[in-house]
């Protein structure tokens, strides 16, 4: 049922009551995963073969290029692994501590989104499904040419086999712009930079037309479909933390799954959605 909703209904689902069962972070977190499991295979996150990933404020400096579920900023709609080459199916993120002020969820329509820009634009569309540089955010001593710094790939794609499925947005602003001043990365012409400020500006839909906003209290478990949902998060703020106590700071676990083979969606045949 979790699985037809997140492919056929809204695309993301939040299931709460957790946090009334009084357990606690360490039972909480093991109800987490037996859900991501009964849907996926966990994937690597980051360094370390992390699959049961931390998403918090870790107070690093921007010039540290830190990953966007290291901070504390809001705004940038996205889908999450943009970097890695074959991106979650699904995302689930499990809330231990809300902010104090600020970090609810926010959600997107990827189909509405590219309907939006097959209406207003479609030649700035079509260039979006070309090869662009994403900055894999790879410390410089932990690169290698097996762990190169930059992957190149399409953000819009179509994969015909999954039918009216088949759409897919790759897409983190930060690791897209911020590749062009990276050696060996393409530079980016002045008609892409124009196509990737409308689908930034779309995405952050500041009349809210097209956005679901949610907050997340203690508990709550979100799950999507990374593939039909871009998603993102307001600012948030937490107090500084007093010496000797962990502090209300904002807590999130999250995992990357990529499908169970008899859970991926049946082949269909449906005309391409591409411009």
């Amino acid at each position: 049922m979790l699985l037809q909703r997140l492919d056929h209904g809204a695309g993301f689902v939040v299931l709460r009551g957790l946090g009334a069962l009084e357990l606690t972070p360490d039972q909480m977190q093991a109800a987490f995963w037996r859900f991501c499991v009964a849907m996926g295979e966990p994937m690597v996150q980051k360094a370390g073969k992390v699959r049961f990933g931390r998403v918090a404020d870790l107070g690093r400096p921007a010039s540290s290029r830190p990953r966007y579920h290291e901070t504390a900023v809001g705004g940038s709609v996205h889908t999450d692994s943009p970097i890695m080459p074959q991106v979650a199916d699904l995302v689930g993120l499990l809330c231990l501590r809300a902010a104090e002020q600020g970090g609810q969820s926010r959600f997107v329509s990827v189909a509405r989104v590219h309907n939006i820009l097959l209406r207003q634009a479609p030649d700035l569309l079509g260039e979006l499904y070309g090869l662009f540089d994403f900055d894999r955010r790879i410390p410089a001593d932990d690169v290698s040419d097996t762990n190169p710094p930059l992957l190149r790939a399409p953000i819009f794609s179509y994969a015909p086999d999954q039918g009216a499925y088949g759409l897919r947005l790759r897409w983190q602003p930060e690791y897209v712009w911020e590749a062009a001043s990276l050696p060996g990365a393409s530079p980016l012409s002045e008609r892409r930079r124009l196509a990737l400020h409308l689908l930034e500006g779309v995405l952050e839909d500041r009349s809210n037309a097209i956005t679901r906003q949610v907050a997340m209290i203690p508990g709550d478990m979100q799950f999507l479909n990374n593939h039909r949902i871009a998603h993102g998060r307001a600012a948030f703020f937490d107090p500084p933390v007093t010496v000797g106590t962990d502090g209300p700071r904002r807590e999130m676990r999250r995992v990357w799954l990529r499908r169970h083979p008899a859970s991926k969606l049946p082949a269909v045949q449906a005309a391409p959605c591409r411009p």
